[in-house]
């Protein structure tokens, strides 16, 4: 009787208007090959998700360009003769800073500062273990302080014993002390628009990191170029910037050593 009144008790409500969230993830980079020195992942947080990607359909449309918007594919032969294409980057980026409840963060490890899997090296799946605690570190900081947020992210190949979307949102939702994350979904890119913006943002963030402004003509230079432009920064390197909460880059920094390893322990 006593378990059946308490599964009876009602439960509080959340107001109708409490605040929710659609946050897109993507990442850059490979968490554990070692030629890759960066590794970064970011969120692009909507709090109006379908005015975003009506936005978005509205910009392919006039462009005529149904396909994949992916960073990968610029300067390549396909879109190398396309300027139109880096306009529809260009103005997809302006929509993100023109937008209210539209902002972008990533947090990327540089191999420089360490290797983001060696902490994880007792695990059976340490790249994939890194990628989750990186994706949680990120998604932590998006996360406004009473927002409830639904995440979708890219699509990643990942062996049975990895559950990176109950664990992800395990671990957030356990560090804010209550429900912050209500569902990971992962996604094949093409599906979304928004999956597709991240990897654009995130891409010229990357590099910017690697290369910073060069002069060059190249598609790529010319979108990382606009994109500083509208944060107003002349880079993000070395340490990344954060532009009033609406874009973050965070680049990890090097570990301190613990008094064990200053003894050589």
């Amino acid at each position: 009787m006593e378990r059946a009144a308490e599964r009876a008790a009602p439960v509080a409500a959340l107001p109708p208007d409490h605040p929710t969230t659609t946050i897109f993830l993507d990442e850059t980079g490979v968490v554990h090959h070692a030629s890759d020195r960066y590794f970064g992942i970011g969120c692009l947080t909507v709090r109006d998700e379908g005015r975003l990607l009506r936005e978005l359909r509205r910009l392919r449309e006039r462009a005529a360009y149904p396909r994949e918007l992916h960073w990968a594919d610029f300067d390549k032969a396909r879109l190398r003769d396309r300027p139109d294409v880096v306009a529809l980057a260009k103005a997809a980026i302006d929509l993100v800073f023109d937008s209210e409840g539209v902002e972008f963060c990533c947090h990327v490890a540089d191999r420089r500062n360490g290797d983001l899997t060696a902490r994880f090296a007792r695990h059976d799946h340490p790249g994939h273990r890194a990628y989750e605690w990186l994706a949680a570190e990120v998604l932590h900081d998006a996360i406004g302080e009473h927002e409830i947020a639904t995440v979708l992210a890219d699509h990643l190949s990942t062996p049975p014993g990895v559950r990176f979307e109950r664990d992800v949102a395990a671990t957030v939702n356990a560090r804010r002390g209550r429900l912050a994350i209500a569902t990971v979904s992962r996604f094949d890119s093409r599906s979304t628009d928004g999956l597709q913006l991240v990897d654009l943002l995130l891409g010229a963030a990357a590099l910017d990191l690697r290369r910073g402004r060069t002069g060059g003509r190249t598609q790529k230079q010319a979108i990382l170029e606009h994109l500083l432009d509208r944060c107003g920064c002349a880079s993000f390197r070395p340490r990344g910037r954060e532009l009033a909460g609406k874009f973050k880059v965070v680049v990890l920094a090097r570990p301190r050593p613990t008094r064990r390893n200053r003894r050589g322990g």
